[in-house]
């Protein structure tokens, strides 16, 4: 449950916000350039924005808990899907899907370069040629 956490900044208020509050902001920053309008500080609280951002928040995070955050603002900045207006979209589930294969094989990667790294060059058993007690002689 980490992305509940308030770890994002706002561009519509001076607090921080969490993952889900984010990518609402992001859906409800598209809906008002399609609709030629912008954004007010706290416009969540206006009525006419008031339903909407609620409900993309709602679905903001019941995609966080199968998606990283990383993974869902890769999808909303694919070319695919810059005419998607809610993240309701049946054109959103296979795009997650694949933004989120490339972040895990991504990760996977750095982890095999690390552990390969490690693990690459084996230390050398140290020998001595005396014991101990042949030293003290």
């Amino acid at each position: 449950l980490s992305f509940l956490l308030m770890n994002y900044t706002s561009k519509y208020t001076d607090r921080k916000i969490s993952a889900g509050q984010l990518i609402a902001e992001k859906i409800c920053e598209r809906a008002s350039k399609r609709k030629g309008q912008t954004l007010k500080e706290h416009f969540w609280s206006e009525p006419i924005w008031k339903n909407f951002f609620k409900m993309q928040l709602l679905q903001a995070n019941a995609l966080l808990k199968t998606y990283s955050i990383q993974a869902i603002l890769n999808a909303l900045d694919d070319s695919r899907l810059l005419s998607m207006y809610s993240l309701r979209s049946p054109l959103l589930d296979p795009i997650l899907a694949d933004k989120q294969k490339e972040l895990d094989n991504q990760a996977k990667l750095c982890y095999n370069l690390q552990t390969q790294d490690v693990n690459s060059k084996p230390k050398e058993e140290f020998k001595q040629k005396k014991s101990l007690f042949e030293r003290l002689d």
